[in-house]
């Protein structure tokens, strides 16, 4: 439903119960609409309008709430640091002797001890699946466990953006299609690493 939709369903809200459920339900689609248009403020306004008639959260506004609030932090980080620094992209598969180096670049404002969180996570994960399709390509992997054929990889990238020269270290296992096994044992490796140093993806 367009935004020019919901608000003429908005306006001829007569009060009823079940102009109420109508209203409610285009209140939350039409705060869909202004956050596809790049309206944030009004969207979140939109959300506002939704929770009270509901009379309280519920997932869908949730999840559309963190959208809004990433993109918020996303669009404050560009227009306070529009610069960019060159940046090392290290990848460590496992097995391998060698780190894939590929040469990127990060907005100066996440190149310090503590960025801010929402928009350093969403930058890690950006590079991770950037490069993914890419590193997959490179040749035929093996799981890490097993030897089988890889059809995946799990990502563990820690940042290192606050080091002169602004790095990512991306910890990767490959894992294969019928080892569940080898898929847990990664994961929990992932998890555990996540918590030292970064954050764990499966794309």
């Amino acid at each position: 439903m367009a935004a020019e939709d919901c608000r003429q369903v908005l306006a001829s809200d007569t009060g009823s119960e079940d102009s109420r459920k109508i209203t409610q339900k285009a209140h939350l689609r039409l705060a869909r609409s202004l956050h596809q248009l790049g309206d944030l403020e009004e969207a979140s306004s939109e959300l506002d309008e939704f929770r009270s008639l509901n009379r309280g959260p519920v997932d869908p506004e949730l999840s559309l709430r963190v959208q809004i609030l990433q993109d918020h932090a996303t669009r404050n980080l560009e227009a306070d640091a529009p610069y960019t620094r060159p940046m090392r992209y290290e990848v460590r598969v496992t097995g391998e002797l060698r780190p894939l180096i590929i040469d990127e670049e990060v907005s100066s404002a996440l190149c310090c001890v503590k960025p801010p969180e929402i928009p350093a996570e969403i930058f890690l994960m950006h590079v991770v699946n950037k490069y993914h399709d890419r590193i997959m390509q490179l040749r035929p992997w093996t799981c890490w466990s097993c030897s089988s054929k890889a059809v995946n990889m799990i990502h563990t990238p820690a940042s290192y953006l606050h080091l002169s020269v602004p790095m990512i270290i991306d910890y990767v296992r490959p894992v294969c299609a019928h080892g569940e096994r080898c898929g847990q044992q990664a994961r929990r490796f992932a998890e555990g690493m996540a918590r030292a140093a970064g954050t764990y993806y499966e794309t």
